[in-house]
């Protein structure tokens, strides 16, 4: 199992995301009402987002070892890991419901794209 790229894709997005949102805001996207940004606060953010994220990572982290178990193209493996991601992001924030920002999905949706399409893995 490449533990390598489960932590890396994890950490990339939950670090990534926080910086979009900052990007977001900077060009006039994000909520006008906002008075501090995901970034401002980043110790926090990643001490939530980490804790919020565990249910998605352990279902990840046994999606991976079925797909690598049944020899699955590393191209297929990732587009699944990146979809139960993105699913995972939004089960999880909507479960939370009108407590988050409108872009906050969004930016951990893209965050996980970005990184999971950008790490490389090994079989």
């Amino acid at each position: 199992m490449d533990w390598s790229y489960i932590l890396k894709h994890w950490g990339c997005t939950l670090i990534l995301a926080p910086i979009l949102s900052q990007l977001f805001k900077e060009f006039g996207f994000g909520n006008p009402h906002e008075v501090i940004g995901l970034l401002e606060v980043m110790p926090i953010t990643l001490a939530i987002s980490l804790t919020l994220s565990l249910p998605t990572l352990f279902i990840y982290t046994f999606a991976y070892h079925i797909l690598v178990r049944y020899d699955f193209k590393i191209k297929w493996i990732k587009l699944i890991l990146i979809a139960w991601t993105i699913i995972g992001i939004s089960i999880t924030l909507g479960w939370l419901g009108g407590l988050l920002m409108d872009e906050i999905p969004l930016c951990y949706s893209i965050a996980a794209v970005v990184s999971g399409i950008m790490i490389r893995m090994k079989k």
